[in-house]
């Protein structure tokens, strides 16, 4: 998101149960896209308190099921997609998953920032 609408948004990202690190198959596919993971790290939602936005998105289930008030002021997205490191015991499967998740996410940011800018 901050990659393409950084023009047009202020981007912050969090997760309910973070891991402690961004996951490799997340850097690897980022980068392939010419996306910097510098200073990206691990969050939870607990570092941004009770601030409000105006857009949240979420990208799995459990985030709905688990911060239900999360909700952003002028919409809320939910882009599920699949967990590629769920599919770590097979690195191909995982890293061609991962691949599709991100072009997924790009063709959503594409619409989102189609519509802004319509605004």
């Amino acid at each position: 998101m901050r990659h393409l609408g950084g023009h047009l948004f202020e981007v912050h990202s969090a997760g309910t149960r973070p891991a402690g690190f961004v996951h490799p198959l997340a850097t690897t596919v980022l980068e392939e896209a010419g996306v910097s993971t510098e200073g990206l790290r691990s969050k939870g939602l607990d570092e941004f308190g009770e601030r409000t936005f105006d857009y949240v998105v979420t990208v799995c289930s459990a985030a709905d099921a688990e911060c239900p008030t999360l909700r952003g002021t002028d919409d809320t997205f939910k882009w599920h997609a699949e967990d590629p490191a769920a599919l770590a015991e097979d690195e191909n499967v995982a890293m061609a998953k991962a691949r599709e998740v991100r072009d997924m996410f790009k063709e959503k940011i594409l619409e989102m920032i189609e519509g802004e800018a319509a605004n």
